[in-house]
This record gives structure tokens, C-alpha cells and sequence, in this order.
């Protein structure tokens, strides 16, 4: 497998950035009722799921409340959005690509110059943001204001958040699917497992980079938490702020392995919040240093044996 080389998330950056202007073709949207009857429900199952999730976390070790990865998927670019991140304190942009091949439905679908149907794919973008309780509940309430008077006018910096809700098409959080679907490294494990024996299989975790040191800190705290707690450990740690990266490499059981080929939306490391993907550790190698480039060092946590409970 060919190593990924570590310069290019630099261009990546530039790239989607350029972007950010272009509109693109020009579609049709649904109406402020259409999106209410659609987004209501969604934005009472995010903060359900909050909240479920903050109940578990007081049994947490770590003791750490984790920021979840809350993903909104627009047609078209939504550049207002930015402005809206910015003021609204605990809301944090981690990701943002263009997405292409967007299949049109009966809410989007693209027009000519006419307003008249025209055939073809949609454009749009990921937004992907790191909240909490507070940052939601503002980006809901946010929501119902508008959802009662679309003509409302919010304080400075927050009025481009109509432009985002009427251009919404899905909103959920960052799941499993995200996380190791795109990067085939469920080839990789299982082509270990054949290959090495009882051997444990190395990998590499990147995570969301955050705006803080401690928020770094915290996301290695927490995923190291969960790595132990297989029976794994966590082998070397890379953080380079100048081009966003954070990623640690990692090293799991064999059993722990199969349990992530043969169901991994049921393991709950894939449901960690601070993990952005999962990768082959062919793509890269550690240790490494880039020219001119200081790397941040974060306290490794030594590795604990999990406690192992028999059950009679």
C-alpha cells in the first residue's frame, strides 16, 4: 500500500478553501414549512442523543465530557455559515468539504435560468463542527426562532444561520460509517488477520483537530482511554498544528480486530466522538518529521491491563 504523503494535507486545505465562494448551479429549495416538518424531528433526536450520551460520561474514568461531531450536509455552499461559527461560543468547525454527485429529491433539485427542472446531480458541502450541550441548544433555539418567523433578523454574525437552515439536507452526527468507510481499512485488518497470526495489528487513528492544546489533550485522554480498555495500547502520538493534523498510532488485540471486521458500528471505539478516521498504518509512518514543521507534544498515558470480569 503506498504511503500517504503528509504535505498534501497542507494543499487539501488551499483547495477547499478556493471553493468556498463558488455557488455552483443554480437549484431549487424547499419551502420553510417543508424544512420544518423535516428538521424539527431531527434537531429533538441530536439532543436526545446528547443528552443520553452526557448521562453515560459521568461513569466515564476519564472523567472527561466529550465534545460530539455534529455533521451539516447543505446543497450548495452556505459561506454565511463561517460568520454564524464565530459567534457562537463552544461551536467549532473541524471539517469542511465539497461534496459532488448529491442525487436530486423532491425538496432540491437543480433549474435553469427559467426556474424551470433541470436534470443533474447536485453540489454541496460537509460542514462538520464539534458542539456541546450549550452550542446546540443555541444552534436550536436558533432554529425555532426562525422556524416561527423567517423574516426574524438575529444580532450581528448570526443572521447567515437562515441561509443554512433553508439549504440543510441532513443533519446527524459523525458516525461509524464516517470513520471507516472511506479509507478501506476494514481490508486492511482483515488482510492482517490472515497474514499474522496471533499477532496484534497496528493502525492509525486520526482525530479531529482541535483549536486548543487542552482540547487535544483531552481528545488523546479520551481515546486512549478507549484503546486500554480493548486490551490495546496506544504506541506513538503525532501532532503537527501547522497543517491540522493529530493522529496516534495504535496497536489492538487480534480478537478485538475480528470484533471490528465482522460488526464494527457495534464497537464502541468506532462511536468515539474525537476519532475522525480510521486508517492503514501503510499510509503512514511514525515516527516522522516534516522540514521546517515543529511537532506539539501531548503526555503519552502509560498503558493499564483492563480488568477482566468473569462471568459465572
Amino acid at each position: 500500500m503506498a504511503e500517504r504523503p503528509l504535505i498534501l494535507f497542507k494543499k487539501f486545505e488551499e483547495a477547499t478553501k478556493a471553493k468556498r465562494s463558488g455557488r455552483g448551479s443554480k437549484f431549487s429549495q424547499p419551502s420553510i414549512e417543508k424544512q420544518m416538518s423535516k428538521l424539527s424531528p431531527r434537531f429533538k433526536q441530536l439532543q436526545a442523543a446528547l443528552d443520553k450520551k452526557n448521562i453515560a460520561v459521568q461513569n466515564s474514568p476519564s472523567g472527561i465530557n466529550p465534545d460530539s461531531a455534529l455533521v451539516l450536509e447543505t446543497v450548495g455552499t452556505v459561506d454565511s455559515f463561517y460568520s454564524v461559527i464565530k459567534n457562537i461560543k463552544e461551536l467549532e468547525l473541524v471539517l469542511d468539504i465539497t461534496i459532488d454527485g448529491i442525487p436530486i429529491d423532491e425538496d432540491f433539485y437543480l433549474i435553469d435560468d427559467d426556474g424551470n427542472f433541470k436534470e443533474g446531480d447536485l453540489s454541496g458541502k460537509l460542514y462538520c463542527v464539534m458542539t456541546n450541550k450549550t452550542a446546540l441548544n443555541q444552534l436550536i433555539s436558533l432554529w425555532k426562532q426562525y422556524a416561527q418567523n423567517p423574516k426574524i433578523k438575529f444580532d450581528l454574525g448570526l443572521n447567515g444561520v437562515k441561509e443554512l437552515f433553508n439549504q440543510l439536507k441532513e443533519i446527524r452526527y459523525w458516525n461509524a460509517q464516517d470513520r471507516i468507510d472511506e479509507t478501506r481499512v476494514v481490508d486492511y485488518w482483515k488482510e492482517n488477520l490472515e497474514l499474522n497470526g496471533e499477532k496484534e495489528v497496528n493502525f492509525e487513528i486520526e482525530l479531529f483537530f482541535r483549536n486548543t492544546i487542552q482540547h487535544r489533550i483531552n481528545s488523546y485522554s479520551i481515546v486512549s482511554e478507549a484503546i486500554n480498555n480493548m486490551g490495546g495500547r496506544v504506541l506513538s502520538q503525532c501532532t503537527i498544528p501547522e497543517i491540522m493534523y493529530h493522529a496516534l498510532l495504535v496497536t489492538l488485540p487480534r480478537k478485538q480486530i475480528e470484533s471490528l471486521v465482522n460488526n464494527y458500528e457495534q464497537v464502541a471505539l468506532t462511536r468515539v466522538d474525537d476519532i475522525m478516521f480510521f486508517r492503514p498504518v501503510g499510509q503512514i509512518a511514525f515516527p516522522f518529521h516534516l522540514p521546517d514543521t515543529d511537532q506539539e507534544t501531548i503526555p503519552m498515558i502509560p498503558h493499564k491491563t483492563p480488568e477482566i470480569t468473569s462471568i459465572a
